[in-house]
């Protein structure tokens, strides 16, 4: 009997050890930046892509983003480069784009989006603090 309890002590032992290891192991609390949704609705999807590229590819976002959420994405996502020069577009709840042009994205930055289908603004704060503001050209998408 004692043996058992040895041995099955033993096993918890490694269980706690394995899982802890597997918790931490590729865990990632920090993101190469954020997005905040202060628009009036949310949004549906987010695209980034180098200002010489014809069309907006795939969107970084997988999930919807709600009005007053944040999300966290890397420049992987988009195939991207801290201090390079990118177009952002959002499609909001209503089908509504929202296009903002040549936006400097650094490692650290928040992306902010507020406003509304009438008038809208994309502020972007620089891990330093520094903050560039950027308008929206706003249209409805194709098809709506």
């Amino acid at each position: 009997m004692k043996r058992f309890w040895t041995v099955l002590a033993a096993a918890l032992l490694l269980f706690g050890i394995l899982a802890f290891a597997g918790c931490s192991e590729g865990a990632t609390t920090a993101f190469d930046l954020h997005f905040k949704n202060s628009l009036e609705d949310r949004v549906d999807n987010m695209y980034i892509t180098a200002p010489d590229n014809e069309t907006w590819g795939d969107p970084i976002t997988s999930n919807v983003v709600e009005k007053g959420h944040t999300i966290g994405f890397d420049f992987r996502k988009f195939d991207g480069t801290s201090g390079n020069v990118y177009d952002i577009g959002l499609i909001d709840q209503n089908g509504m784009d929202y296009d903002f042009y040549e936006v400097v994205l650094t490692t650290g930055d928040t992306i902010e989006a507020v406003g509304n289908a009438d008038a809208a603004k994309i502020t972007v704060t620089h891990a330093d603090g520094t903050k560039s503001e950027y308008d929206a050209i706003i249209y409805a998408e194709e098809g709506t």
